[in-house]
């Protein structure tokens, strides 16, 4: 048994499991929504069952019964939080639900004895961004200067030192969710942002209200979106720069205009790459990096849970098959 952490409308989880299945294993979502509603989980502590060592039991809503020790190893793509039962209408009660069932499931990601990809411990520490820049610096990466702050006074500092372009980011969120006036669920999206000296200047009141990360911009000949797996090292080159709206964000996709492109990576770049993955604990990350226009390799950012099927779709890389081999096989 292979199972999948997903939620909703995943389809890299969907698109991994077709693969499963294809090749003769057997693969089964699980999404903690549906804890403590429809999903049941059990750890038992009292006896054994058949001279297993584990003691973990879970029956998925479809009513498929799954012991941990019989879990050969966990996609850890999408985890969703638990959602109370719709009967359970105060506020505080949802709270205690909430946070109960939490810590019953992280005790699930402790003790469950098999292959991860990847572990939420090392998912939680990899997501850290001054870690990653650190870890990355370490390794041999260039980076960045970078700055993450609250300060206004040492935002001014580097803003002056740094300038006069910047690229202001978030730390860990991608947009912001909210109900309008009129009861309509929308999203503010949340890209890296160019700013000028001035313009960062103009706003340093403003910094104090939320950490945010400034880095000295880096001027682009193309991107590079580097899915690792395991030992494997699949490298895509985004030519961010010939659209206009990806110039500063690749991520606000512009595909008829972005030619995304199989790249041959220098031996001791893949070679660094790899490592990064494996000192954050991890068997997948997906790295982005810059190639500036004097051809430096310049690194960005590690994301453990990143997407990949866009590029598999667009350059045939085979991602997928890859991810669904090392599930089997470690």
């Amino acid at each position: 048994m292979i199972l999948v952490i997903t939620r909703k409308n995943d389809l890299h989880a969907e698109r991994v499991i077709q693969v499963l299945e294809s090749i003769g294993e057997k693969a089964s979502p699980i999404d903690f929504s549906f804890f403590p509603t429809k999903l049941e989980m059990s750890f038992e502590f009292y006896r054994r069952f058949h001279g297993r060592k584990a003691d973990f039991f879970i029956t998925l809503p479809n009513g498929d019964q799954v012991c941990a020790d019989s879990i050969k190893s966990i996609l850890n793509r999408r985890k969703s939080e638990p959602v109370p039962p719709e009967s359970v209408i105060k506020p505080e009660f949802r709270d205690y639900i909430i946070k109960e069932s939490e810590s019953f499931l992280a005790a699930f990601y402790k003790m469950t004895n098999c292959f991860w990809l990847n572990s939420p411990h090392a998912v939680d520490i990899a997501n850290q961004k001054p870690y990653q820049l650190q870890l990355a610096s370490k390794l041999g990466f260039t980076t960045p200067p970078t700055l993450i702050t609250n300060s206004p006074e040492r935002a001014k500092i580097f803003v002056e030192q740094f300038g006069p372009i910047l690229a202001v980011k978030t730390i860990s969120s991608t947009g912001i969710r909210f109900v309008d006036d009129d009861g309509k669920e929308k999203r503010f999206s949340l890209y890296t942002k160019k700013l000028s000296r001035q313009k960062v200047l103009s706003a340093l009141t403003r910094i104090k209200n939320c950490p945010t990360i400034f880095q000295k911009y880096i001027e682009k000949k193309f991107e590079l979106r580097i899915t690792v797996v395991g030992e494997r090292v699949f490298a895509c080159a985004i030519y961010s720069q010939e659209s206009d709206r990806t110039r500063e964000d690749w991520r606000r996709y512009d595909l008829p205009n972005t030619p995304h492109k199989i790249f041959a990576l220098p031996g001791d770049i893949e070679d660094k790459c790899v490592l990064l993955v494996k000192e954050l604990g991890l068997s997948f990350g997906c790295i982005d990096l810059i190639v500036t226009p004097n051809d430096e390799y310049v690194f960005l950012e590690i994301n453990p849970n990143g997407q990949w099927l866009w590029i598999e779709q667009l350059t045939g890389l085979p991602i997928t098959r890859s991810i669904a081999e090392l599930l089997c096989n470690s």
